[in-house]
């Protein structure tokens, strides 16, 4: 079997690294609202190469995750009065009803952002903690791509053409930290709950919300991105 590799530029053969089973990790929907027509040509793609590969004789170990947090889904709860459960439950039923329809066969797993919160404040820690992220006086954590040599290889992005402000907000003066000084290209790894606010007793609120991965699943560019920070941590 052979398959474009999105890094060499090449169609390449391929086999699974045991010999026996391919592992994929692919980007599920944002439980806000039902997945439409576009989402699911995505999840079509993904299930007829999955059945493909099972055609070449390997086992699939499919990992699709379900983005249950975001800003949208908070906003939207707020605005309801319902938990974030009572808002993205109801959505993730009818995802898997169309997915059936549609005949899409079920992944192997389907972790939800919610049940990670942890995991991903650790890894964020571990890029602060290894100079690859640094937290702004409005109390969030950025990821410096300067700090990454390799930023943009996957996707072929020139680093000097990226948009400022495309991932936070460019009428915004740069944020100051300890000699550092904020890139308004650098990704928010970790937003404050709004930018800084202020308890009522006066202390710094406490970040709440996470720039969680599968928001880099909405295109493919920033996807590339995050994959290439995984294989730097790696």
């Amino acid at each position: 079997m052979q398959l474009y590799n999105t890094l060499t530029r090449r169609v390449e053969p391929f086999a699974p690294a045991d010999g026996t089973t391919v592992r994929m990790y692919t980007c599920g929907p944002t439980v806000y609202n039902p997945a439409h027509l576009g989402n699911f040509r995505t999840f079509l793609f993904e299930d007829l190469l999955r059945r493909v590969l099972r055609l070449n004789g390997w086992k699939v170990e499919q990992v699709m995750n379900l983005t249950d947090v975001d800003d949208k889904i908070i906003a939207r709860s707020v605005q309801q009065g319902k938990t974030i459960s009572e808002v993205t439950v109801p959505v993730t039923e009818i995802f898997h009803r169309d997915r059936e329809f549609l005949r899409i066969e079920r992944a192997e797993v389907y972790p939800k952002a919610t049940e990670h919160i942890p995991e991903m404040i650790a890894i964020v820690e571990k890029l602060m903690s290894r100079g690859l992220a640094y937290q702004a006086e409005d109390a969030s954590v950025y990821f410096a791509i300067a700090r990454f040599p390799g930023y943009g290889k996957l996707s072929r992005l020139d680093t000097r053409q990226i948009r400022a402000g495309a991932r936070v907000a460019a009428d915004e003066p740069p944020h100051r930290v300890r000699n550092h000084e904020t890139d308004k290209s650098d990704n928010a790894a970790h937003r404050d709950a709004r930018g800084g606010d202020q308890r009522s007793d006066g202390e710094d609120a406490q970040p709440r919300r996470i720039d969680v991965e599968p928001e880099a699943c909405r295109s493919g560019r920033s996807q590339a991105q995050r994959v290439e920070i995984a294989h730097r941590e790696n």
